[in-house]
C-alpha cells in the first residue's frame, strides 16, 4: 500500500513539474505551438474561456478541411492577434471561419478569409472532438506573471550591478530552463549517492531496495522540456511574413498595376545567441532569389521578393515563409533533410541536443542494487 501511495506521489509531482515547465514556456515564449488556450466564449460549448488545446502544427497535419478547428493570425479580428475558430468553408481566397458561439462566419467583418500561411497549427481531435484541458489560461497567466515579476528583479540587479539593459523574455526562459537543469543535475546526484548507501544498508538487513521512480520520470519530462525549448530557438523566430499589395490603375508610386509584378527586400536577422541557417521560400505567387541563408550570432542578411500581383484591382497579401535551424549540423546535411520535410531538421537538432543528455542525466541517477545480494525467501 505505501509503494502504491509512494508511486502515485511520484506521478503527481512529475506531471506537476511538467506542467509547470512547459507552462514556463509557453506562457513567456507566446509559442504558436504545443499548448493554446482560448480567452473568450467564441467557441463555448466546444472551448470554454480558459481551455486549452493541444495545437498541432500544420506541417505534420497538413492542410486543413471544413470542420476542422485551427489557430489563426488574424489580422483585423478582435485587433488581430492568434484566434481559435473552426474552418466552415474552403474558397480560392482562403479559408472561411467562424467561432462556434458565433452567428455568422469572421468575414463578414473586415477580416479577409484566412490563408495557409496564417495558420499556426490544428486543435487535436479525438473521435471527432477536439481535446480540451481545463483552466489551462489561469495556470499559464499565473505562472508567466511570476515568471515576468522574476524577470524583472533580475533585470534590476544585472542595470545595478552591469549597467545592463538586462534580459528579454525569451533569454530569461532559457536562462530559467538552465537553471533548472543544473540543479536538477546537482539533486540527482546528492540524491543517488544517499540512496544508494541507504539500498546497502536495506539489503543487508535483509529487505528489497526501491528504485526513485520520482528520478526517472523528472529526468524524460525535463528532456522533454529541453527538446521543446530547442525546437522553440528555431520555430518561434521563423515562420510567414506578410506583405500588404495594393493593385490598382492610379500612378501613385505606393500603388502596384493589376498584372504585373513588384520586388521588394525581405530582412532576416539572427538573435546573438546561436548560429542559424535559413531557408526562405516564397509562398503562392513569390518568388525569392535565395533560398537558403547562413546567418552568425547576430547576424543579418537580405532576401528579394518579387510578388506577382494578379490582374484584379484591391488589396493583395503576399507570404515570404521562413524556416529557422539552429547551426550544429553541417550545410549538407541540414539541407537534405529539410529537402525531405522542413521538420527532419528540427528532430533532428533536438535528438543531437537531448540523447546525450538524458544519457548523462542517467548516470546520474540512483542504481537499483543488485538481487545477487539478496537472501533468498523461503515458501
Amino acid at each position: 500500500m505505501r509503494r502504491t501511495i509512494r508511486l502515485g506521489a511520484n506521478v503527481f509531482v512529475a506531471v506537476i513539474v511538467a506542467v509547470a515547465a512547459l507552462a514556463v514556456l509557453w506562457a513567456v515564449l507566446g509559442l504558436p505551438m504545443g499548448l493554446v488556450y482560448v480567452e473568450t466564449e467564441s467557441m463555448s460549448p466546444t472551448l470554454e474561456a480558459g481551455d486549452g488545446v493541444i495545437l498541432i502544427p500544420t506541417a505534420v497535419t497538413g492542410s486543413p478541411e471544413p470542420g476542422d478547428v485551427i489557430v489563426f493570425d488574424a489580422q483585423e479580428l478582435n485587433g488581430g492577434g492568434p484566434t481559435t475558430h473552426r474552418i466552415v468553408e474552403e474558397t480560392e481566397r482562403g479559408y472561411i471561419t467562424q467561432g462556434d458561439n458565433n452567428n455568422a462566419p469572421d468575414q463578414v467583418t473586415d477580416e479577409p478569409p484566412v490563408a495557409q500561411a496564417q495558420i499556426a497549427g490544428q486543435a487535436l481531435e479525438i473521435g471527432g472532438r477536439v481535446v480540451t484541458i481545463p483552466y489551462t489560461g489561469t495556470i499559464a497567466a499565473t505562472i508567466g506573471g511570476v515568471v515576468d515579476d522574476a524577470r524583472q528583479r533580475v533585470n534590476v540587479l544585472l542595470w545595478r550591478l552591469t549597467d545592463t539593459s538586462g534580459l528579454s523574455a525569451t533569454q530569461f526562459s532559457y536562462v530559467l530552463t538552465g537553471v533548472l537543469l543544473v540543479l536538477y543535475g546537482i539533486e540527482s546526484f546528492r540524491e543517488g549517492s544517499g540512496s544508494r548507501r541507504i539500498d546497502r544498508r536495506h539489503v543487508r538487513a535483509g529487505g528489497r531496495g526501491e528504485a526513485p521512480v520520482s528520478a526517472h520520470a523528472i529526468l524524460l519530462l525535463l528532456t522533454a522540456v529541453l527538446v521543446v525549448a530547442t525546437a522553440a530557438a528555431m520555430v518561434v523566430p521563423g515562420g510567414a511574413q506578410q506583405y500588404d499589395v495594393v493593385a490598382s490603375e492610379s500612378e501613385s508610386p505606393v500603388l502596384v498595376p493589376p498584372g504585373e509584378e513588384t520586388t521588394i527586400t525581405h530582412g532576416i536577422a539572427n538573435s546573438p545567441v546561436l548560429p542559424m541557417t535559413v531557408f526562405v521560400e516564397g509562398a503562392e505567387g513569390v518568388r525569392v532569389d535565395r533560398h537558403e541563408v547562413g546567418l552568425d550570432r547576430g547576424g543579418t542578411a537580405n532576401v528579394s521578393a518579387t510578388f506577382d500581383v494578379p490582374d484584379s484591382i484591391g488589396h493583395h497579401r503576399f507570404y515570404v515563409v521562413e524556416r529557422r535551424y539552429i547551426a550544429v549540423f553541417p550545410e549538407s546535411v541540414t539541407r537534405a533533410l529539410y529537402t525531405q520535410h522542413p521538420w527532419l531538421p528540427v528532430l533532428g537538432i533536438d535528438a543531437l541536443v537531448a540523447v546525450p543528455y538524458y544519457l548523462v542525466g542517467r548516470r546520474f541517477l540512483p542504481a537499483r542494487p543488485s538481487r545477487r545480494g539478496q537472501p533468498r525467501r523461503r515458501t
